[in-house]
């Protein structure tokens, strides 16, 4: 039997094989046949990739060649969504170290998860030093807190 998160895959023969959920911040790799959890490698990164790919504090990046890195931010800090500064249904907050081209991830902080999960916030651009937000639903009330890493 299978248990909640566990994949089904099927062999070359087509009989179902259960791959039970991973206990860990694995990715699902396959080689040779077989598919299992692993973490990922720079040497999982083909030739011709490029991009980032997050996990565990670090991004993985690519630049086309094959070869990858993983990489801490430079950068980890806060920002504040004011209640009082949507305009539209958005609003551009300061932060120092955002380029127009790095890698920016942000998150809610705890305490403004339900409000800004509810409102359908989302960081809509960047660009030198700052950060647009746009809100697809109601505007809130409250002031949020979001953390921002930048690479």
């Amino acid at each position: 039997m299978s248990q909640p998160g566990d994949l089904i895959i099927g062999g070359t023969s087509g009989t179902p094989t259960r791959l039970a959920n991973s206990a860990s911040t694995s990715f699902l790799k396959g080689a040779a046949g077989s598919t299992y959890w692993g973490d990922v490698q720079g040497t999982d990164v083909k030739s011709g990739t490029s991009g980032s790919y997050a996990t565990s504090g670090k991004v993985l990046t690519a630049d086309g060649s094959g070869a990858a890195t993983w990489k801490t931010p430079t950068t980890t800090t806060s920002g504040t969504l004011a209640s009082a500064n949507w305009f539209s249904g958005s609003q551009t907050i300061t932060v120092n170290g955002v380029t127009s081209s790095n890698l920016v991830m942000v998150s809610p902080a705890p305490a403004s998860v339900e409000a800004y999960g509810n409102a359908r916030i989302y960081c809509s651009a960047q660009s030198t030093n700052s950060l647009t937000f746009t809100c697809l639903g109601t505007t809130p009330s409250t002031n949020l807190t979001v953390n921002i890493a930048i690479w």
